[in-house]
């Protein structure tokens, strides 16, 4: 149930999740190495090379680096997971909903009495949607 409008400078943690475009490579691999038939069977990947495969495309980092860029957003705020596949900010509500073109709101579960931010949509730049599979926490409720 909508409870309330978060305080401008509530603090998000977002999670933007790019594109994997080496995943079914990934996966492939996987099969591989679980397969007693194949010859690759029990012959792991490292973790190196399950990075490199879950590598997003170079120019996905640059149009999601230039995107936060253009929110006052640099190196210095970013965290990135070791394949860079995930990139993590800490920002206040008021650039989020800035960001995503959004309004953010403070949920209540009405059994559990447990509050969530979240917002029912939001959108991204057209030239990000190729270089952006995720970003949370925005709808998902779970």
């Amino acid at each position: 149930m909508k409870h309330s409008t978060p305080s401008p400078d509530h603090i998000i943690v977002l999670r933007i999740g790019l594109p994997q475009p080496n995943f079914p490579i990934l996966e492939n691999h996987l099969w591989e190495v679980s397969d007693p038939e194949h010859h690759r069977y029990g012959k792991y990947l490292s973790k190196e090379e399950v990075e490199e495969l879950v590598a997003p495309h170079p120019d996905s980092l640059n149009a999601v680096n230039e995107w936060l860029a253009m929110h006052g957003l640099g190196e210095d705020d970013v965290v990135r997971s070791p394949a860079q596949d995930w990139v993590t900010i800490k920002v206040p509500v008021s650039l989020v909903e800035k960001m995503l073109d959004t309004t953010y709101h403070v949920w209540k579960h009405e059994k559990s009495g447990d509050y969530l931010v979240r917002t029912t949509s939001y959108s991204l730049p057209k030239g990000l949607h190729e270089h952006v599979d995720v970003i949370q926490p925005t709808t998902m409720f779970a």
